[in-house]
């Protein structure tokens, strides 16, 4: 008579995951790609992925350094004018263009943030779900850099 009733936020969240992640992939690739682009230096991207890890490691708890992060990417990034010289900026484009890479930053902070716990609801242990959640951003990154160093400039 009585029947047991799942959570619907856990049915939903493994329904969509292979989307979510399919999402981190491609926002971490064009992260890469940007960062590749915008020719940020070694400390950049190794902060990067410092900041990813420590993400996929904390998860929700680590969203606040995650945001500092992307600002202070963005900021430092303004402030240098750090725009690729094979393109030629107006500065009304160039504000729209930082714009979308610090939302691009803050949605794959909450992206990371926010996977672990369905990759886990799928059987994976807690170690486990990390490594994959680092193996993808990182992935992403590569690729993303080398789209760009295969574009001809």
């Amino acid at each position: 008579m009585l029947q047991k009733l799942s959570t619907p936020t856990i049915e939903y969240g493994q329904s969509l995951l292979g989307l979510h992640l399919i999402s981190l992939l491609i926002g971490y690739t064009v992260a890469g790609w940007l960062l590749s682009l915008y020719q940020a230096p070694a400390l950049i991207w190794l902060g990067t992925q410092a900041v990813t890890v420590h993400l996929a490691w904390r998860g929700k708890s680590a969203i606040a350094l995650a945001i500092t992060w992307v600002v202070g990417v963005v900021w430092i990034g303004t402030l240098a004018r750090a725009y690729p010289p094979s393109l030629r900026f107006n500065f009304q484009l160039l504000v729209i263009a930082l714009f979308f890479i610090w939302l691009l930053g803050i949605i794959l902070a909450f992206g990371v943030a926010f996977a672990k716990q369905p990759i886990q609801a799928t059987g994976l242990k807690n170690t486990q779900a990390f490594w994959f959640l680092v193996t993808l951003a990182f992935s992403g990154l590569a690729v993303g850099r080398i789209l760009d160093m295969m574009v001809i400039r």
